[in-house]
């Protein structure tokens, strides 16, 4: 089983980054590490833990949005998302820049059998998304583990590795 890591910053440097790295460490003993952005970081976050590209990432969660379309075409209108037809949905995913949202980490955790655990900046409100099979139960199969930090004011993902893993890794945020 492999463990992939998912973070925000909080911040653009400075203090409060800090901070956050210290939150971050004492809570998950995991460093953030930057990843693309534009659009991309949540798909990157991931991508970068699985050692692979954000572009990869999309069309694997294509695949699985395709190949489910029932699935999240009710998950769609629960959330009031169906601004576009399901056609227009799929080439939004696929297009680099698109930003993912919560149906898109079910996509994830659902394409690669992994649980994702999104741990919010304050630690209040964490929830663990898991992956469900085509009659909408929880599947009892996972193969890996994500975990996300998200701060709803940045909005940007970076990866995250363990502490221990950390001696090789480029911080760009606050170390």
């Amino acid at each position: 089983i492999g463990v992939v890591c998912v973070c925000v910053c909080v911040c653009g440097g400075g203090g409060l980054c800090a901070f956050f790295c210290f939150f971050l460490l004492s809570k998950t003993k995991m460093i953030p590490v930057d990843v693309e952005g534009e659009g991309n970081c949540m798909y990157a976050a991931i991508a970068h833990q699985r050692k692979t590209d954000h572009k990869q990432v999309r069309e694997d969660v294509g695949k699985e949005l395709a190949t489910n379309q029932k699935k999240y075409e009710d998950f769609r209108a629960v959330e009031g998302k169906q601004t576009c037809t399901w056609e227009q949905f799929l080439e939004n995913v696929s297009t680099v820049g698109e930003w993912g949202d919560g149906m898109i980490l079910q996509a994830i955790a659902n394409a690669y059998k992994a649980e994702i655990r999104v741990f919010n900046d304050g630690g209040e409100n964490d929830y663990t998304i898991r992956p469900v099979t085509e009659d909408e139960e929880q599947a009892s199969e996972v193969k890996c583990f994500y975990s996300l930090f998200f701060n709803s004011k940045e909005q940007h993902y970076r990866a995250a590795v363990r502490s221990s893993d950390s001696q090789h890794i480029k911080f760009s945020c606050c170390m």
